[in-house]
């Protein structure tokens, strides 16, 4: 008997090498973290999630400084979240509202682009509030799972993780640097989290008492008490791509820099 317990013993120990050995082998470096991300996509949250009601959760964002490029990369990505009835509240100043990019309005009911001013006018039948920077891109699955930890914890906020990333010609949006916390420590963490779905009372307190130097995201969730923690990348923050960084030259966004003809180049 001992002799074969021993050599099930030995089995069993091979048997652990080797998925251990597999489970190395099959790990992404923190090198390929890009290559992660586009091999391991974000699934959607468990059971079947209802759809909110009409105008229950709105997405505030803050274009006051943004590119038009931002923008609209934040808008693509919530026109193409699984959970469809949501509103947009773009706050930007009067440029940005007459630019072109503000046609997103036109043709999706859901976004309206208002004046920072008017900003809490708008969250009036809101019962929740997801307050980004426009240049984030949300996950297609992004809304599903922060209304799903809402809805499973109770929690007044639920906060998740996120990256950063910039549109490459040939590749893509190239991700890098994750924003991973374990708890929610501000005291810990380097930067504050970028995607925070708000119960609209805490929203509202962190949009009228602002606190010099702090986000809207830490002041919500410095004062919604308990808060959950959606461990998915749920958004990427995006820069200007490197072109437009080194190239652009002109305020208009239709106009790059770096195509800009000069005398010393004009054709005859």
């Amino acid at each position: 008997m001992w002799e074969r317990l021993s050599t099930l013993g030995a089995a069993l120990a091979d048997g652990v090498t080797a998925r251990r050995e597999w489970v190395a082998g099959s790990a992404y470096p923190l090198a390929a973290y890009d290559r992660f991300r586009r091999d391991i996509p974000i699934r959607p949250p468990p059971g079947s999630l209802p759809e909110p009601a009409r105008g229950a959760v709105v997405i505030l964002v803050d274009a006051a400084v943004a590119a038009p490029f931002l923008i609209r990369a934040t808008l693509r990505s919530l026109q193409e979240q699984s959970i469809r009835e949501w509103r947009a509240v773009i706050a930007a100043p009067s440029a940005t509202r007459s630019h072109p990019v503000a046609s997103f309005a036109d043709i999706d009911a859901r976004m309206r682009f208002v004046a920072p001013d008017d900003i809490v006018a708008h969250l009036s039948d809101a019962v929740h509030v997801l307050p980004i920077v426009a240049g984030t891109v949300l996950d297609g699955e992004a809304l599903a799972w922060l209304v799903f930890a809402v809805n499973r914890t109770g929690a007044r906020a639920v906060f998740a993780d996120h990256d950063h990333g910039i549109v490459d010609p040939l590749l893509g949006l190239v991700r890098a640097e994750p924003w991973l916390p374990g708890t929610f420590d501000p005291y810990c963490h380097g930067s504050d989290a970028a995607v925070v779905l708000a119960d609209v009372s805490v929203a509202q307190r962190a949009l009228t008492e602002p606190l010099a130097g702090c986000s809207i995201q830490r002041r919500i969730l410095d004062n919604a008490g308990p808060v959950a923690h959606v461990a998915r990348l749920l958004g990427t923050m995006l820069t200007l791509p490197l072109a437009a960084q080194g190239g652009r030259t002109c305020e208009d966004d239709a106009v790059p820099g770096r195509l800009e003809v000069t005398a010393d180049h004009a054709g005859p």
